[in-house]
C-alpha cells in the first residue's frame, strides 16, 4: 500500500512541477508563495536548463524550505536546472546528475526529513523519467536532439556538450530560421515517436560547435495523449490551452519559442472563458508571423507542415547545406566517461555523493 501510495504521490508531484515550470514567469512575480532552493556550491551558476523555482506551499501558508544541494567533490559544476544538476566532465562531454540534497540533522524537525525524503524521490523520479526518454532516442537518434553518450550509469546521464545560442545566431535572421527549423524537425521526430516535449522553450535549445540547433531537457517529456494542466484563472501552460499533450501543445510552445527569438520578450496571453487572446504579432517578418499565428492556433495538422514551411523559408535565405564538419564519435566520448568514472572511482571511491534516506552521516554505503 505505501508503494502505491509513494508512486501516486510521485506523479502528481511531477505533474505540478511541469505546471510551475511552464508558469515560472507568473510564479516569479509571487515570491512569498514559491519556494527557493539555494546551491550552497554555487553562488550565481551558468543557467542551462532554467534555474526557475519549484515547489508549492502547503495549505496555502508560506513555509521557508532549506533544503540544499549536496556539494561534491572536486566537480566543475556547469549549471543548476529544475531537473537536475549538470557538471563537467570534458571538453566533449557533461554529467547531468540527480539533485541531491544535504540531509537535515538528526534533531531537525519531522518536517525538514520530510521534505529532504519528498525531494530526493522526486528528483530522482524526473531524473528516471528522462533517462527512459534518451535510452529511447539512443535507438532513433536525430541530428538535432542531444546525444546521450552513456545512459546506463546511477550516478546520471552523460551527454555530449553543447553550448547555448550564441548572439550572432539570435540577431541574425536568417541563421534564426536555420535554427527554427532544426527544432521543429527535432519535435517532427520526437512526435513520430510518440513522445511529447513539453517543455519546448530558449533554455533548452542549445547549438552545437557547427551552430546547429540542439532540442534539450526531456525530463518534463510525456506520451502523446497525457494531460495538460489547465488552470481557468491562470495563466497558460507552456503547451496552450489543449487539455491533452499532443503535437499541438509542442507546436503552441514551439510558436511561443520563436516569439520571443524575434520579439525579444515572452508572449502574453490572456485566458478566459477557454478562450484565448493572443498577443498582437509584428515581427517584421509576415512569414515568420503567419507560422507563429498558425501554430498558436492549432491549425497545423501534423508538425512535419510546420517543418516543410520553415525548410521552404530556409531554402530562400541560406545557400547551401549546413557545416559538414565530423565531431568527435559518441565511441571516442564514451572512453572519456569511462577514463574520468575510473579516475573519480579510485581518488574518491565514488562518482557523486549521495545520501540514502535512512543515513544522516552524508556518507557513500559500501
Amino acid at each position: 500500500m505505501f508503494s502505491y501510495l509513494a508512486n501516486r504521490l510521485l506523479c502528481f508531484r511531477k505533474s505540478l512541477l511541469h505546471f510551475i515550470l511552464q508558469m515560472s514567469d507568473f510564479f516569479s512575480h509571487l515570491g512569498n508563495f514559491v519556494i527557493q532552493r539555494l546551491s550552497s556550491s554555487s553562488g550565481n551558476p551558468t543557467d542551462l536548463e532554467a534555474n526557475v523555482p519549484c515547489g508549492i506551499p502547503e495549505d496555502s501558508m508560506c513555509r521557508i524550505r532549506t533544503t540544499n544541494l549536496q556539494p561534491q567533490h572536486e566537480l566543475d559544476l556547469l549549471g543548476v536546472g529544475a531537473s537536475g544538476q549538470v557538471y563537467n566532465v570534458s571538453e566533449q562531454v557533461v554529467l547531468k546528475s540527480c539533485r541531491t540534497f544535504v540531509p537535515p540533522s538528526s534533531d531537525a524537525p519531522e518536517i525538514e526529513h520530510w521534505d529532504y525524503a519528498s525531494d530526493t524521490l522526486f528528483h530522482f523520479n524526473l531524473m528516471e523519467n528522462e533517462r527512459t526518454v534518451l535510452q529511447q532516442l539512443q535507438k532513433r537518434p536525430h541530428p538535432h536532439i542531444i546525444e546521450a553518450i552513456d545512459t546506463e550509469q546511477p550516478e546520471g546521464l552523460y551527454l555530449r556538450k553543447y553550448r547555448q545560442i550564441p548572439d550572432e545566431v539570435k540577431t541574425n535572421p536568417a541563421r534564426r530560421i536555420r535554427l527554427y527549423h532544426d527544432i521543429a524537425d527535432a519535435l517532427r521526430h520526437l512526435h513520430s515517436l510518440g513522445i511529447v516535449h513539453d517543455d519546448v522553450r530558449i533554455d533548452n535549445v542549445l547549438v552545437d560547435d557547427r551552430d546547429s540547433a540542439i532540442l534539450c531537457d526531456f525530463s518534463a517529456a510525456s506520451p502523446c495523449g497525457d494531460s495538460n494542466l489547465v488552470f481557468p484563472h491562470l495563466p497558460l501552460p507552456i503547451g496552450g490551452p489543449s487539455p491533452i499533450l499532443s503535437e499541438e501543445t509542442d507546436m503552441f510552445a514551439f510558436a511561443s519559442f520563436m516569439f520571443k527569438m524575434e520579439v525579444g520578450s515572452a508572449p502574453e496571453f490572456s485566458f478566459e472563458s477557454g478562450k484565448v487572446s493572443l498577443p498582437e504579432l509584428n515581427s517584421g517578418n509576415e512569414s515568420i508571423d503567419k507560422i507563429i499565428r498558425t501554430a498558436w492556433l492549432g491549425n497545423y495538422d501534423h508538425t512535419s507542415d510546420v517543418v516543410q514551411d520553415l525548410a521552404s523559408m530556409d531554402s530562400q535565405v541560406n545557400n547551401g547545406p549546413q557545416s559538414s564538419d565530423l565531431l568527435p564519435t559518441p565511441e571516442y566520448l564514451k572512453r572519456q566517461v569511462m577514463d574520468w568514472r575510473k579516475c573519480r572511482e579510485d581518488k574518491f571511491g565514488m562518482m557523486i555523493l549521495y545520501t540514502k534516506l535512512d543515513d544522516q552521516n552524508g556518507t557513500l554505503p559500501s
